[in-house]
């Protein structure tokens, strides 16, 4: 395994999430590509318009810090921040990097909230092999 994709959503649970990551990568020696996905913006006819350039740097400079937090583990990492829908996005990020496995969080949701789930889509549309952290609500 070279390649592990990991949706990240700054949530509490992210540390522990890239936490498995980097275990899962020492032990395969693998490098870890971290995607975060910020929702697209439509306008009123469903045409795409980019984010303000105010919510980006904030983010970028997250990942950034994440992607320093696993240098100094030792582990290869880089970085991309993906507008879009999230499952869709985080597949389309996985193969563009050539991931052999994603890994994501998985909240226990009911059934709504479970059919709605980013990590649902991902599981339901992803030829890529998935492993899911579970996190609390």
């Amino acid at each position: 395994m070279n390649n592990i994709s990991v949706a990240v959503d700054f949530s509490a649970d992210t540390p522990f999430i890239v936490d498995h990551a980097l275990t899962l990568a020492k032990a395969n020696d693998s490098k870890i590509h971290l995607v975060h996905v910020v929702g697209a913006n439509t306008d009123t006819k469903g045409r795409y318009q980019s984010g303000t350039d105010e919510e980006f740097p904030q983010v970028k400079g997250e990942l950034r810090k994440l992607v320093d937090f696993i240098l100094d583990a030792g582990v290869e990492a880089d970085s991309a921040l993906v507008e879009g829908s999230p499952a869709p996005s985080i597949i389309h990020e996985a193969e563009h990097v050539d991931a052999d496995l994603i890994l994501m969080g998985a909240r226990k949701h009911g059934l709504v909230g479970g059919a709605l789930s980013a990590s649902q889509g991902v599981l339901r549309q992803s030829t890529i092999p998935v492993y899911f952290v579970p996190v609390k609500n």
